[in-house]
């Protein structure tokens, strides 16, 4: 009986050693883990910044290896075919390595940076959440945690890192991509400019007075015909972003046979409402909160010109669609779209853009104003989001803006159609009079040049749209009483 007791008793003893032990293991384990602090190589992938985009241009590191970092912090910025976007952290801790220098192509889902992070059980977790998963498919597989999480917490290796784009502390250079356009189109490294801006940035000043600089260095010490040889050289200038996109949709667009037509619009009562518009705005600001006062400044014809041709569009609603040929080309179809999503091209320092405004059939000429204004100076800032491209169905140059008449321009598919507005001008026109004598007057007249895919739209429907759509033009103010 003594026995027994005696091992009943020991048992119990057994356990509260074991379990004191544990403690003491665990406290030791706290105190070496605070002792030598681990850290934890994690890779930065570029995230999908959407519309299918496989590849971004760098355009500025906004930090360094060795930086620390906190969640949501700006790591870079990067330029797509579309738009710029600010890159942000995703978690805190130290960068440790830059896999691309500035100007570089990274690709989308690929590792951008390393971010070293003390966070120790979140990696753990993860590292526990990826082994289960793995154990579950396939459980034949037995590794040791252990040997797993050293390998997690060591040197990261060599074939990690891409190695024709990795560099060592590239020296981050801010400037916009307007600055940046400005010193490609010159020929100047960023790296040469002293940045007078906030945090060192690159203005357009800077890279005035550098250029002024050196174009009078190398006047004093370069003769004539060192300079004339030196301009007889040929420079490889690779394609941006943007460019290599609107490469592409030109190429695609070969494809289209192009029915062409052009016709004059008189835009003479339209001047005179738009006018008139202005002039109300200005006087009612003041007094009211009436619609017409909330035009945007620097009203012009383009608005107008959308809505009427989204209305007209409601008339021909088969110039609003898109061609799905699909992989069976031998049954191809014609969608109709229901909204009127129109793409205008704008005209950047970083190339052409043409980002979609929304909805045109449910806006009005002030939202449809509105939006043009918004959507151009981002474009000039290169602060357009993925958001404001993409899903188009039909497209407007407004290349008048600049210059021209008649223009030629060309569809980007799956649309089947696009308008080419050239410049208003003041042009002399005869005038009959009721009693069989005429006159010469002054009428504002502008220039549409049209273009439709043939394999879908014949000439007919063509002309009779741009028939209503001048027609509706010339006679603005009796559209103003139906249009929505």
């Amino acid at each position: 009986m003594l026995g027994v007791r005696l091992l009943s008793l020991r048992r119990p003893l057994s356990r509260v050693a074991l379990g004191d032990a544990i403690k003491i293991n665990q406290f030791n384990a706290k105190k070496f883990h605070s002792a030598s602090h681990l850290f934890v190589n994690k890779p930065y992938n570029l995230a999908d910044i959407g519309e299918g985009i496989t590849e971004c241009q760098i355009i500025q590191w906004f930090v360094k290896p060795g930086d620390r970092v906190q969640e949501f912090d700006p790591i870079c910025e990067v330029q797509s075919d579309k738009a710029s976007v600010e890159i942000t952290s995703r978690f805190d801790g130290r960068i440790s390595k830059l896999l691309y220098d500035i100007d570089d192509m990274a690709k989308v889902g690929q590792p951008l940076v390393y971010i070293e992070t003390d966070d120790i059980e979140d990696d753990w977790k993860e590292k526990t959440d990826l082994e289960s998963t793995s154990h579950a498919k396939d459980k034949t597989t037995d590794t040791d945690p252990s040997q797993k999480f050293e390998s997690r917490h060591g040197e990261i290796p060599s074939s990690d890192f891409p190695s024709q784009s990795a560099k060592s502390e590239p020296k981050s250079h801010p400037a916009t991509p307007a600055v940046r356009h400005m010193l490609k189109m010159r020929g100047i490294d960023i790296a040469d400019v002293n940045g007078t801006g906030k945090d060192g940035r690159v203005l357009k000043g800077d890279v005035q007075r550098y250029s002024e600089t050196v174009s009078s260095a190398l006047s004093s010490s370069l003769n004539q015909s060192v300079a004339t040889v030196a301009s007889d050289e040929d420079n490889i200038v690779p394609l941006t972003p943007v460019q290599n996109k609107m490469f592409q949709s030109m190429t695609a667009s070969l494809k289209i046979p192009h029915l062409l037509f052009s016709h004059s619009v008189d835009l003479t009562n339209l001047n005179d409402l738009r006018r008139r518009l202005k002039d109300n705005a200005g006087r009612s600001s003041s007094t009211s909160s009436s619609e017409v006062s909330d035009f945007p400044k620097g009203l012009t014809n383009l608005p107008f010109i959308i809505k009427v041709l989204s209305h007209t569009f409601e008339q021909f609603p088969t110039m609003n669609a898109h061609l799905d040929i699909g992989p069976d080309s031998k049954r191809p179809q014609l969608i109709v779209k229901a909204k009127h999503d129109f793409g205008i091209a704008i005209d950047t320092p970083n190339g052409l853009l043409v980002p979609v405004i929304r909805n045109v059939n449910e806006r009005s000429i002030i939202s449809i104003a509105t939006e043009l204004q918004r959507l151009g100076a981002l474009a000039l800032k290169g602060r357009l989001e993925p958001s404001d491209f993409g899903g188009a169905t039909f497209t407007i140059s407004n290349l008048g803006s600049i210059g021209g008449g008649v223009l030629g321009p060309l569809i980007i598919p799956p649309m089947v159609g696009i308008l080419g507005v050239g410049r208003t001008e003041p042009t002399p026109v005869f005038e009959a009079g009721t009693g069989g004598e005429g006159c010469v007057v002054r009428k504002d007249k502008a220039t549409l040049s049209w273009a439709a895919d043939h394999r879908v739209l014949d000439g007919a429907i063509v002309a009779k749209c741009a028939t209503a759509v001048a027609s509706r033009l010339k006679h603005i103010e009796c559209l103003v009483a139906v249009m929505r």
